[in-house]
């Protein structure tokens, strides 16, 4: 029952393995395990829902409208006994810009998922025609670059890409950040602050060609003078000639546009203007 060194370092070591293994990997190993757990389930849900029919599309040079809609009406669950779109008629046409507005709650966002195809309409006619780019409500972001988040796959164009990034206000961000566009984005963006989130996730947008750009409330993130810039400087002159739909809360926008709609509790309110 002697110690000697040649049984000693072999336990220590021995002991060294066994500490990182349970100290270190199997907590990980948990982790893991559970997160992928949660991933799964999520999936599930995901792949029982139904599936939603593509919405109709066809070639706006026929009619001159970019979305059509009659006795529209809409609800996220069958089941439910009221319906988050009631009734909705309206003509968008091409190269309008349509203003959407209206208190919280009252179904603004469901109508662009409508037009996105994302919600389908239980009775009424839907009409879309062409191509639709969307810059959703909460901005979503992946990590790579920034440059990466904007292009999102699209073919690179210097002087395209210029003109989005000036159109929505990125240049001086690009010159904080320590790699310009090309500085590492994290998890959902957390290294960034909010507004710089908020307007790569619309560049992202307006750099894909589309005919129809929805914007689902992208100004409120954002400061009254950046707010300003965007919407004259990319809604209104970059995105000039193409069909623009906006929801936002900021009114003082709104003597701008084409069309003005504004919705109370998933209904359009009937003194609505229009240009």
């Amino acid at each position: 029952n002697r110690v000697s060194a040649d049984k000693v370092f072999p336990i220590a070591q021995y002991f060294n393995q066994l500490q990182t293994l349970m100290a270190v990997f199997f907590p990980r190993a948990v982790t893991t395990a559970s997160e992928a757990a949660v991933s799964i389930k999520r999936l599930e849900q995901f792949l029982c829902l139904e599936e939603n029919l593509p919405v109709k599309t066809q070639e706006s040079v026929l009619t001159g409208q970019a979305v059509g809609m009659r006795e529209v009406t809409a609800s996220w669950d069958k089941e439910a006994t009221s319906n988050v779109l009631r009734d909705i008629n309206m003509t968008i046409e091409s190269g309008k810009f349509c203003g959407l507005s209206g208190p919280v709650g009252s179904g603004k966002s469901s109508l662009i998922q409508l037009i996105l195809g994302e919600l389908r309409p239980l009775h009424g006619d839907l009409m879309v025609n062409g191509t639709v780019s969307y810059a959703s409500q909460e901005p979503w972001l992946f990590v790579r670059s920034v440059r990466n988040n904007i292009l999102f796959g699209q073919p690179y164009e210097e002087q395209r890409y210029k003109d989005v990034v000036r159109a929505c206000c990125l240049l001086k961000d690009f010159a904080q950040l320590p790699q310009g566009d090309k500085t590492l984005v994290g998890e959902q963006g957390t290294s960034l602050s909010g507004g710089q989130r908020t307007r790569i996730n619309l560049a992202r947008a307006v750099y894909r060609k589309a005919d129809i750009y929805l914007f689902d409330d992208p100004l409120s993130a954002v400061n009254s003078h950046v707010a300003r810039s965007i919407f004259e400087e990319c809604f209104m002159d970059y995105l000039h000639g193409k069909t623009r739909i906006l929801v936002t809360h900021q009114v003082q926008y709104l003597k701008d546009v084409d069309y003005v709609i504004m919705l109370n509790n998933g209904a359009m309110v009937p003194e609505d203007i229009s240009k």
